[in-house]
């Protein structure tokens, strides 16, 4: 019987610990971390002849053919989007699109937000946009929100 009650303590302490193993939030650490990295400061010119020593020798043979540097891919920020019926029928028609293509492509929501952004900030300046949206808001005669 005691053999049974110490189990089940055991079971218990280990769903407990399980339950406290939760991961920490990662928002605040991507919040405090900088933009850019650092640029890294010229090398001082004391240096130079001990840095020429180390250095190996560069070999006679031409390197192989110089490629383009792939593009820096920056981490996704999460946001919300608030869209109506009609965008939203779009938007899953594409990602159906997407899904149904040869080789299949990400056409989800996000990547569609993503180059209609990328694509209207190579048209327009930010003045330009809310010049549109100014036009194309309802005229509305509130007073707004009573304040104290």
């Amino acid at each position: 019987m005691t053999a049974d009650l110490g189990e089940l303590d055991v079971m218990a302490n280990n769903a407990r610990t399980k339950r406290q193993g939760v991961p920490p939030s990662r928002v605040g650490a991507r919040l405090n971390r900088p933009a850019l990295a650092p640029a890294e400061s010229p090398p001082d010119p004391s240096d130079a002849p001990a840095a020429a020593k180390a250095a190996p020798r560069a070999s006679k043979t031409p390197a192989g053919p110089v490629r383009a540097t792939e593009p820096v891919v920056e981490p996704l920020v999460k946001t919300t989007m608030h869209l109506g019926p009609a965008e939203d029928a779009f938007l899953e028609n594409v990602r159906y699109a997407g899904r149904s293509a040869r080789p299949k492509v990400d056409a989800s929501r996000s990547a569609v937000a993503r180059l209609a952004i990328a694509r209207l900030a190579e048209q327009m300046e930010p003045a330009e946009i809310v010049a549109e949206l100014q036009r194309r808001a309802a005229p509305s005669n509130a007073p707004g929100r009573k304040r104290n």
